[in-house]
């Protein structure tokens, strides 16, 4: 995933070296993606676009999603403790609209071994993992499951190939073409526009998992979110549980 959305999820932007959240948001709130900051990804701060919206759009970018799709097993990601809080500040230059492609390329020579972890082992198309996160605080979680299962569905059915990722490009100011079509596939369904593609399937679990305060550190809203997210993934070997304090 290259990006992340508002009620959807939202993300951060990803280069080469750079990463987001893998947790499209679904039709709730949910935070930052950790996108980084590669060419390819637009600059959001969430795994999915926000939803529902009452102005939805068109959307003449998508595909179907075939009749066969299904959800596949949980990519887990292995917990390092490689980063100090210096690197971890430094890697956030990697993510959201204040990092930077200099300032990311610095921060992974600087500290090689913590790119490898925040940049490789918990990005998922270049997103920070959140189903991997969720499997850390809870092994077996069926939310971690709900959560990549949308991410999958999101980045199969807006695909940014055809969907413009320019913010602007979509149907209000703020969205581009790309978060209106991540809206429109996980709408819950109202009585003038049928469900999204992706609701039934894992968008309507996703926006209760993305709800659940024992989750909260998966799902990004904010540069600080990354931090912490980083600190857990990162610098204390995969537990989040104590990522608010500074070591």
């Amino acid at each position: 995933m290259t990006k992340l959305w508002t009620s959807a999820a939202l993300v951060l932007v990803a280069s080469s070296g750079c990463a987001s959240s893998e947790s499209p948001t679904g039709p709730t709130d949910a935070g930052i993606d950790g996108t980084s900051k590669d060419s390819a990804a637009a600059d959001v701060l969430s795994d999915t676009p926000s939803g529902p919206d009452t102005r939805l759009p068109p959307v003449i970018c998508n595909n179907p999603l075939p009749s066969d799709f299904v959800c596949e097993p949980t990519r887990d990601a292995p917990g390092k403790s490689v980063c100090t809080d210096a690197a971890i500040d430094a890697m956030l230059s990697c993510f959201g609209t204040a990092g930077s492609e200099a300032a990311c390329a610095k921060a992974q020579a600087d500290f090689p071994a913590c790119a490898q972890c925040a940049m490789k082992d918990w990005l998922v198309d270049n997103r920070l993992s959140a189903a991997a996160c969720i499997s850390k605080i809870e092994p077996g979680a069926a939310c971690a499951r709900a959560v990549q299962c949308n991410t999958d569905c999101l980045a199969f059915v807006c695909s940014d190939k055809k969907c413009d990722s320019t913010p602007g490009s979509g149907s209000i100011a703020t969205r581009s073409e790309l978060q209106d079509c991540y809206v429109s596939a996980q709408f819950a369904g109202s009585s003038v526009k049928g469900k999204g593609a992706c609701y039934d399937l894992a968008s309507k679990d996703y926006a209760a998992c993305a709800a659940d305060s024992k989750y909260a550190v998966c799902f990004l809203r904010t540069i600080d979110d990354a931090r912490f997210f980083l600190r857990g993934a990162c610098r204390d070997g995969g537990d989040f549980s104590n990522v608010s304090v500074a070591k």
